[in-house]
């Protein structure tokens, strides 16, 4: 008789969950923008009266933050997807920290205000990169996971939610964003550019932007229109 197959065993949604995180993580860092200053001291006066404080110019230059934000490596000889909103100016400073704790300062390579996609690079190979999925397929109500700088000083910060709403056209900043994914994963300041992956642990979009003040709606970009983004810059 031809012996019964053993059945294989199903991974539960929180097994999938636990290995997509720790698939795609690694991949994710978080950038901090930065810029050089001139630096101020206070030198004070007597007037006879009483002494009066100045701000002058000390000669020297400081750094000041500018923000900060997320993104994740697509290459292993370090590209980044972020937004543009987040690489917004040539003459910043945009310190890459990986998940090792190793930084990295990166260049802008690619801005694209329409798309609020931005690339990055930084020296280096051998990295962890990510893999691309295929936003078209994605469904009302499918699980996703969202990973981000959250406020800027939470590194990697991991939050889950659903696919709430497809196709949806709003404002970010001012900037027409159409076609964009709505989720119900808790999004913040810093998350911006991260990614949102599915449980198959491939990338279906970048965080891009958030209701303030409202927990439970956020918005991504989906990743289809920039696979040809993608693929123009690495040339591959």
């Amino acid at each position: 008789p031809t012996p019964t197959p053993t059945p294989v065993a199903q991974l539960t949604q929180s097994e999938l969950t636990t290995l997509a995180i720790a698939k795609v993580n690694p991949a994710v860092v978080s950038i901090l923008v930065t810029r050089q200053v001139p630096e101020y001291e206070m030198v004070y006066h007597d007037n006879g009266y009483l002494q009066v404080g100045i701000s002058q110019p000390t000669g020297r230059m400081t750094t000041q933050k500018i923000g900060a934000g997320t993104g994740f490596l697509i290459s292993n000889d370090g590209y980044i997807i972020t937004n543009k909103h987040v690489a917004s100016n040539t003459s910043y400073i945009y310190t890459v920290t990986l998940t090792t704790g190793v930084s990295e300062v990166a260049q802008i390579i690619y801005q694209d205000s329409n798309s609020d996609i931005a690339v990055l690079k930084i020296n280096g190979n051998m990295y962890p990169y990510v893999n691309i999925g295929d936003s078209n397929t994605l469904q009302l109500g499918q699980p996703i996971v969202v990973i981000g700088n959250a406020l800027g000083q939470f590194s990697n910060t991991i939050s889950t939610g659903i696919i709430s709403g497809l196709h949806r056209n709003i404002q970010a900043d001012g900037i027409p964003l159409n076609d964009v994914i709505q989720t119900d994963a808790a999004v913040n300041p810093g998350n911006s550019g991260g990614p949102v992956i599915d449980l198959n642990n491939n990338v279906v979009g970048i965080t891009v932007a958030t209701v303030q003040g409202l927990s439970n709606i956020s918005f991504a970009l989906p990743i289809n229109p920039v696979k040809t983004i993608i693929t123009t810059v690495l040339g591959r």
